[in-house]
């Protein structure tokens, strides 16, 4: 009987102790979120002129065949390679992997893949010589989509500034992605 009583107590004593720290780390978190933030947000000045786009004529007709071009642009920078993920709605677009023409840029394409079931394109290539530094827009690739059902579509990048699992642009020196922005493209299929 006596262990009893001391196994209660001691519970009890336990019980006391959370419910008062709970309740103390309660507080704390009132008395924090009456202060002013901790952490003031940063106003980006400096623009990155790294940018990756999709051109294309605007309106194409259901049935034809028509080119996308994937171009980037640099600021003097040396790049050593890229890659592309694209995303399409293969309900509206149809390409296959014979549909990428390589750019003549890059000499190595060990990438080119295309799931014309879900909509999805990867494409990397690189330069295994140094490359001059670019101010002009170059043609990475290009895709030949056949167009299947009439309306409003998009092709976009799959793309979040910063990241190397994405669409990237990757300078030699410092083999960072230099990406600063996709430009994706709307298209509208007439019948």
């Amino acid at each position: 009987m006596k262990k009893i009583i001391i196994v209660l107590f001691t519970l009890s004593l336990l019980l006391v102790g959370i419910i008062y720290l709970r309740n103390r780390g309660k507080q704390q978190l009132n008395d924090l979120s009456g202060q002013k933030e901790l952490i003031q947000p940063k106003e980006v000045t400096e623009k990155n002129p790294n940018s990756m786009s999709l051109v294309s004529p605007g309106r194409v007709k259901i049935g034809s065949v028509f080119s996308v071009d994937v171009n980037f642009t640099t600021d003097n920078a040396n790049i050593f390679g890229a890659d592309a993920v694209l995303l399409y709605d293969p309900e509206y677009l149809e390409a296959d992997k014979n549909s990428l023409e390589k750019g003549d840029f890059f000499q190595e394409y060990p990438r080119t893949t295309v799931d014309g079931k879900n909509g999805i394109i990867k494409v990397t290539a690189y330069n295994s010589s140094e490359s001059p530094p670019l101010n002009t827009p170059v043609n990475f690739f290009k895709i030949n989509f056949t167009a299947v059902k009439a309306g409003a579509t998009e092709i976009n990048f799959d793309y979040l500034p910063g990241a190397t699992n994405t669409t990237t642009l990757v300078e030699s020196e410092t083999s960072r992605n230099i990406l600063g922005s996709a430009n994706n493209l709307k298209l509208t299929i007439e019948e």
